[in-house]
């Protein structure tokens, strides 16, 4: 079972096909049966690791009602003498008002340090002392210090900031990452794993000591990491197994009080992991782990996932100084990818314009698309864009013929759903696709609003690729297949083909806005037809030359905004446009106007009334 780490909880050796989708059980080394990861409940495993102690009460009963763990070591008594016993008997008089005060509004949502204890007074050496909510419990856990905390944990988390923060290129940018961590933890690996759509996951950044085998690139099917661990990463930032050859201590609950199996551990630092997962290092040769989440827009984006091949006990003050990092890291990913998308939107939100101020000018809504530069193709990437408008069919780029894309339209008006569809693999949608998957393989439909529809239809070319999968990804076969470390993680590769580039989600949404636009474009195209037959019926109407011309919307804002003074620059911020945008607009509307300079444009909005407005 996976616990939401690259390798982790767990394996399945049958793993899951990215193209098939199909998934199997898999075997333990001693023949019993190991069940489908996503049925077992991770975050209830009734027992902890013994590096450490657990106890657990009702904040206004300090009763004990359940302990597990190293109680003996640590607190000098077994856990079955310590149920039913007051907190008093363990903790000072200060440390219990300090728990108490934890639970309070509810108590902690999240695992956090409550305070430490010196060498002699509540265990033989020092300890730290963690809290978290369960339920109506409060659950408090007690480790150990094998090894003196940082001296100064947040200087330290402020100097890898101030590293990562110099690379500008995203890959340098991930490793940096890797690079700050393994030097501030000492793993022989640090990785970052990256979700793929798909669910699987790629190893996107290394850095690796002498000796330990790169999973640099390699893939790692969705069954690794089931939906219930990736909820547990994306509520708990950080996991730590300082031994995973360990046996699991079980918790022991007073009589009436919660099952342990009902203890609600997703918050724990000492939680148990599944057998599987440890027999799983085992195969690797991993000893210890520790992972980290990567969290964008609340949701989980990838790891930051750390092997050793000796145990690794990491003090409180060091995990926290890596959950603060890792929180860190998010925002500044979050932030970069912000970054690239606002840049994507803003060239295309440009070239949206240019469209459509071209096709006021155009009498043929296909002419002004792609006739003239910028096309469709500036306004999302592809290698070639179809139009069916009126059943006419016309093309730029690389596309499917006219018979191929009137069947295309005749599948998309039986199936699709939405104004928008896309889709990497639309020969494994459409099989017919794959006659032509060479030069469509992937598509991007925009539809009108009319039946039957008129689509304007981007393709994307087939991109085969070639995936390094740890292990092979098995179709079908036995539910008792056994688990050996060479057939489980040695690279296999995978061609894959009838894929293609994915769309970015700045794409759709380009391409969401531009039917919108369109359908306000064929509107306005037939209030104008309207026009022109009432004027005509009602005879010739005498006006001055300026008064015939017709702006559009965006043409008189940026006509007015100039006149009143405004640089191109402050136009272009006020209306979210590009400054090309804006000069393109300018010149546009002095064209129609017939005028030649700026005075001209300002006498003009004056007699308009646009310096009026607001």
């Amino acid at each position: 079972m996976s616990d939401g780490r690259p390798f982790s909880e767990g394996v399945v050796t049958q793993a899951i096909d990215p193209i098939l989708e199909s998934t199997a059980s898999a075997g333990s080394a001693d023949g019993t049966d190991l069940t489908p990861c996503d049925r077992e409940l991770i975050h209830l495993p009734g027992a902890v690791q013994p590096h450490g102690a657990l106890l657990a009460f009702e904040p206004d009963r300090p009763q004990i009602t359940h302990a597990g763990g190293d109680t003996t070591g640590l607190l000098r008594r077994p856990a079955q003498a310590l149920l039913g016993e007051d907190l008093a008997t363990l903790f000072s008089a200060d440390q219990i008002r300090q728990l108490q005060a934890l639970a309070s509004g509810g108590g902690p949502p999240r695992a956090v340090h409550a305070f430490s204890s010196a060498a002699g007074s509540l265990a033989p050496t020092s300890a730290d002392v963690t809290a978290f909510r369960s339920g109506a419990l409060l659950v408090v856990e007690i480790e150990p210090r094998r090894e003196p905390p940082p001296d100064n944990p947040l200087a330290a988390v402020r100097s890898m900031l101030r590293r990562i923060q110099q690379s500008d290129a995203m890959p340098a940018f991930y490793q940096s990452v890797v690079d700050e961590v393994s030097r501030l933890t000492g793993f022989d690996r640090v990785m970052v794993y990256r979700f793929l759509d798909d669910g699987s996951g790629t190893v996107i950044a290394e850095a690796a000591g002498s000796g330990v085998d790169a999973f640099l690139g390699l893939h790692y099917p969705a069954s690794d990491i089931p939906k219930q661990a990736r909820e547990l990463y994306r509520s708990s930032w950080i996991r730590a197994i300082p031994d995973a050859r360990y046996d699991p201590a079980p918790i022991l609950s007073l009589p009436g009080a919660p099952s342990p199996a009902a203890l609600d551990l997703g918050q724990s630092t000492l939680r148990s992991v599944s057998p599987i997962h440890r027999q799983y290092l085992a195969n690797m040769g991993v000893v210890a782990s520790m992972s980290m989440s990567i969290i964008i827009r609340g949701r989980l984006w990838g790891l930051i996932a750390c092997h050793h091949r000796e145990p690794r006990y990491l003090p409180q003050a060091l995990r926290e100084a890596c959950e603060l990092f890792a929180e860190m890291v998010s925002s500044q990913l979050e932030a970069r990818l912000a970054a690239e998308s606002l840049a994507i939107q803003t060239r295309s939100a440009d070239v949206h314009d240019e469209l459509l101020g071209r096709l006021s000018q155009e009498s043929e809504l296909a002419a002004g698309l792609i006739r003239h530069r910028p096309n469709l193709l500036d306004l999302i990437p592809a290698g070639g864009v179809g139009l069916w408008i009126d059943g006419h069919f016309s093309n730029i780029g690389a596309t499917p013929d006219r018979d191929e894309t009137e069947a295309i339209v005749g599948w998309l008006n039986a199936t699709m759903e939405d104004d928008v569809f896309q889709t990497d693999q639309l020969p494994l949608l459409y099989p017919r696709a794959e006659r032509f998957a060479a030069v469509a393989s992937g598509m991007l439909a925009l539809s009108g609003s009319k039946t039957p529809r008129d689509y304007l239809l981007w393709f994307r070319p087939e991109l085969v690729r070639t995936i390094n999968w740890a292990g092979r990804p098995v179709k079908g076969g036995s539910e008792h297949q056994m688990l050996t470390p060479r057939t489980s993680f040695a690279m296999w590769q995978e061609l894959v083909r009838l894929h293609a580039s994915p769309w970015l989600e700045a794409e759709i949404e380009a391409a969401q806005r531009l039917r919108v636009a369109l359908l306000e474009v064929v509107l306005k195209r037939v209030d104008q037809l309207a026009r022109e037959r009432a004027a005509a019926r009602q005879g010739p109407i005498r006006a001055d030359a300026t008064s015939a011309v017709e702006l559009s919307l965006r043409e008189v804002e940026v006509a007015r905004l100039t006149a009143a003074g405004h640089s191109a620059k402050t136009i272009a911020l006020r209306l979210k446009i590009g400054v090309k945008s804006v000069e393109t607009y300018k010149k546009r509307c002095m064209t129609k106007l017939g005028f030649h300079s700026r005075v001209e444009l300002i006498n003009y909005a004056i007699a308009k009334g646009w310096l009026n407005a607001p």
